[in-house]
């Protein structure tokens, strides 16, 4: 698996074999032989990859799909739960987080739900007083979820990224496992 990504990568930033084993510290043909499988790279290497292209060991060892590396994971959380983005539920500017709901605020809840979500809802033609309560409830799952990623703050930066390294292992297999159902 390794000689793939690794392959895939150093093509698409368009460097040579030379090139690259300048640039993480070893031969062309060692490289050769890491992207032919015919080779492994040892941990110190590995790391050198991974940092160079910005991903992380798991991805290039094929244990994950997700290149990301858990680095910088306390900006990325706060940015996950604070800021607009598809998926997010903020609908209020946080003075006003915890106001009650009313049925105007039913289309801003809508745009911000996965597509998927979205139309689900909009096929199930719910009546006001069920909306209310879907926008209350989807309230509470994010404040529960902000006080586990606010507990989760007060770890080492270590520590966190054992747990996001776990945490992705552990979904790509629960991925598998459905796909295999």
């Amino acid at each position: 698996m390794i000689g793939e990504r690794l392959k895939s990568l150093r093509l698409m930033k368009k460097l040579s074999q030379i090139d690259l084993g300048k640039i993480i510290g070893i031969s062309n043909v060692t490289l050769s032989q890491y992207e032919s499988n015919d080779r492994q790279p040892d941990n110190k290497t590995l790391k050198a990859i991974a940092d160079f292209f910005n991903v992380s060991t798991d991805y290039l060892l094929g244990l994950t799909d997700e290149p990301e590396p858990a680095k910088n994971l306390k900006e990325k959380l706060s940015w996950l739960l604070n800021e607009e983005h598809k998926g997010s539920i903020t609908l209020f500017p946080k003075k006003d987080h915890n106001r009650p709901y009313t049925i105007d605020d039913w289309p801003a809840f809508m745009k911000q739900l996965p597509e998927d979500q979205a139309m689900h809802h909009e096929n199930m033609k719910y009546p006001d007083d069920q909306k209310l309560v879907i926008m209350e409830l989807a309230r509470k799952a994010k404040q529960k979820k902000q006080a586990k990623v606010n507990k989760l703050l007060d770890y080492s930066d270590e520590v966190i990224d054992d747990a996001l390294i776990y945490a992705a292992f552990d979904d790509e297999k629960r991925k598998k496992m459905n796909e295999e159902d």
